[in-house]
């Protein structure tokens, strides 16, 4: 994306070059002929007449003027450094010139400002005297004399501007620069800037518009499935809001929530997030809160009753992009505070507290056949850092508040031939000691072995892979359908438990097979679909058991 816009940029900045140039060029070889003529006229006069006449009776091709060129004066440059002018123009220099090294040094240095993202610096050769040996180039530096932003509805054109130095007026624009300017406007999916350039009224200058095309930057949506857990009624209801240009400064506040429809006692969550965006930076600060109020959760067996509070923030560094590969890596914090009761006949209270740091990377690359995502990190629990060792062995015996939990996720998903693709994922945790329930691997449900419940068992150590082929698109002529397609999965995790409670398995394997459908109707409606077998067994599901995960919403 990025290289498509700076190619697109170039090619416009060339066109107006061309405009500019080429009346400019024409009278400046005009020019140096005329005096390089005159020169040769003046030797004429010392010329024995017979030489003259013996040199016109000959029809040779026309004779070539030479003259020495010891020193090229340039005028006019501000944007590049002694050593990079000479570097343009030296191989060009010395005795027995001509026109065409003054057209070759004329190129080269204009080519040098180009390589440099100063493309719209034009290059020429004024009418001279090259008696001394001294031959001027004069730069002209293209700059912008009108800079206009136009077609914004939903955000601010003062802003778009003060977002974008490289092109204010009076400025050369320095295109590199430009484009980064140009990214950081698109990071919003509401907004498009498209940077259009043409010659100024003005001969050596440019104008420049930044064309917008934004839509309302509200979104939500509204999402009904049956993504339950043992012991609870089927149906969750959740939703989004989200506003993405608060304060006119592309900051974006959501409001989330989730329930049990049928018994609201049983999950109620909410939550918010906040993403500030840095003006001349683009480093991004995620602060999020979550508040979950909920009677019954089952993991492995064991009710977990009670609810809990997170608040945290994550600091987000794009790196630099390579070749169709986009990463960043982002540093974090979180404050929990869970309070819980577990039922083995007898209540008691297990509040817990602490406060993990956590670090992690992202990747994407894009490639011709398909994309690849890479998502790793860690997780780090400090002893005595808002924490109490007493409540983790509380929790879990052999739990410690000093824990370390790494994280990884690698999925590609690859085209096929008539169109199909496949999506090969697997993800994964490691940790050295055991671990409080709110930090293991949970495995079960519709994002890791389908066929079983949400979050049926629970490991400190686990790995899970998924496959999934999808057919091409279907009902293609039906216009109100959209990207209906076929699945096929098979999904299979094993998970570890470190020093387990008598009774409680070491490790254990989850698998599950299936079909799916995706379909999107009215660009709106979505509806996910999986019908899958379970094929071990567990705590709540038996081999052969059948299990349909469905997830209905609709977004804007």
């Amino acid at each position: 994306m990025r290289q498509h816009h700076y190619q697109t940029i170039s090619t416009v900045v060339l066109s107006i070059l061309l405009l500019m140039n080429v009346e400019v060029l024409y009278a400046a070889e005009e020019s140096i002929a005329t005096e390089a003529e005159v020169a040769t006229q003046k030797q004429d006069l010392a010329v024995p007449k017979d030489a003259v006449q013996a040199e016109s009776s000959t029809q040779a091709e026309p004779a070539v003027n030479y003259f020495d060129i010891y020193e090229f004066q340039v005028d006019g440059n501000t944007k590049l450094t002694n050593v990079q002018i000479e570097t343009a123009v030296y191989p060009h220099m010395g005795e027995k010139k001509s026109i065409d090294d003054v057209n070759k040094a004329r190129d080269a240095l204009e080519k040098t400002y180009h390589q440099a993202g100063y493309l719209t610096v034009l290059v020429d050769i004024p009418e001279q005297d090259v008696d001394k040996k001294i031959v001027r180039l004069n730069v002209t530096e293209g700059k912008v004399a009108k800079f206009r932003v136009k077609d914004s509805k939903y955000f601010s054109l003062g802003r778009i501007k003060a977002l974008s130095p490289s092109v204010q007026e009076g400025q050369v624009p320095h295109f590199p620069t430009l484009q980064a300017d140009i990214t950081r406007l698109n990071r919003s999916s509401d907004k498009r800037v498209t940077p259009v350039l043409r010659a100024g009224k003005i001969f050596g200058t440019v104008e420049v518009d930044l064309k917008v095309e934004d839509t309302l930057p509200l979104h939500a949506n509204l999402e009904l499935n049956n993504r339950y857990s043992r012991d609870t009624t089927k149906p969750r209801l959740g939703g989004t809001i989200k506003y993405d240009n608060l304060w006119q400064r592309e900051h974006s506040l959501s409001l989330n929530f989730l329930v049990s429809p049928e018994n609201t006692d049983e999950v109620q969550v909410l939550s918010a997030n906040y993403l500030w965006r840095f003006d001349t930076s683009d480093i991004l600060l995620a602060l999020y809160g979550v508040r979950s109020k909920s009677n019954v959760a089952t993991v492995g067996g064991v009710n977990i009753l009670g609810d809990g509070t997170i608040l945290g923030a994550r600091l987000i560094k794009p790196l630099p992009n390579l070749d169709n590969y986009f990463h960043s890596i982002s540093l974090g914090i979180d404050y929990k505070d869970f309070g819980q009761t577990i039922v083995f006949g007898t209540d008691f209270e297990t509040p817990v507290t602490y406060a993990p740091l956590s670090a992690s990377y992202s990747g994407t690359w894009q490639g011709a056949t398909g994309r690849t995502q890479l998502n790793t990190g860690v997780n780090v629990g400090l002893r005595g850092f808002i924490s109490d060792e007493a409540e983790f062995e509380a929790r879990r015996v052999g739990a410690s508040s000093n824990f370390f939990v790494a994280k990884i996720d690698l999925q590609r998903t690859q085209n096929l031939p008539k169109d199909f693709q496949l999506l090969a994922k697997i993800d994964g945790q490691y940790s050295g000691s055991p671990l409080i329930p709110n930090e293991q691997f949970l495995v079960g449900g519709a994002d890791t072995v389908r066929g079983y419940l949400e979050s049926e068992e629970a490991g400190d150590q686990g790995i899970h892979s998924t496959l999934e082929l999808t057919s091409p698109v279907l009902f293609k002529n039906v216009n109100w359908l959209q990207n209906t397609k076929l699945a096929a999965f098979y999904d299979i995790a094993k998970f570890r438990t470190i020093d387990p409670l008598p009774g409680q398995d070491r490790q254990s394997v989850l698998a599950g097979y299936g079909i799916g459908l995706r379909a999107k109707a009215w660009k709106n409606f979505n509806l996910n679909l999986d019908l899958a077998w379970a094929l071990r067994d567990s705590a709540a599901t038996e081999k052969g058991d059948f299990l349909s995960h469905i997830r209905f919403w609709y977004d804007f």
